[in-house]
């Protein structure tokens, strides 16, 4: 009888740990969202519409080149430590300078050259590892045969 006393108070604790993990996650999402300009182009106003373009950023005038794609076979032919491509939402990073200042160690290699999604936006990678990835950006995934990467 005492046992089933505090169930309600676990159901609780239970729903209350789903919703700050769900809080955190979309988070940054937002996050990432809010710092990368192929994702809000409304934010910033292109001053050329010619393939990539300038953006003002404050003060600043920011050179936007063309945005690249890249099939998964590209992607594939760069899994090793001299050239290291990641996939994570639909986007291409190479991260060949990080491999050795990654935190992980050789953890970053397991997924190298195909999509690693999942593995990135699980708990281990703290929210200063999403500020970085931009800085990583090469293009975008395209799915089709072709590509015009």
């Amino acid at each position: 009888m005492y046992l089933w006393a505090g169930l309600p108070y676990v159901a609780l604790f239970l729903l209350l740990a789903w919703w700050w993990r769900r809080r955190r996650q979309l988070h940054r999402q937002r996050a990432l969202a809010a710092r990368t300009p192929a994702r809000s182009p409304s934010r910033h106003q292109p001053q050329t519409s010619a393939g990539g373009g300038a953006y003002r950023l404050g003060t600043e005038t920011v050179a936007i080149a063309p945005k690249r794609y890249y099939t998964p076979r590209e992607v594939i032919k760069h899994a090793s430590r001299d050239s290291l491509w990641l996939i994570i939402d639909r986007r291409v990073y190479d991260v060949t300078n990080y491999i050795d200042n990654h935190p992980g160690g050789e953890a970053i290699m397991r997924n190298a050259g195909r999509d690693s999604t999942a593995g990135f936006h699980g708990d281990q990678h703290p929210d200063k590892v999403h500020e970085m990835l931009p800085e990583f950006y090469i293009g975008e995934l395209d799915d089709s045969e072709e590509g015009n990467g």
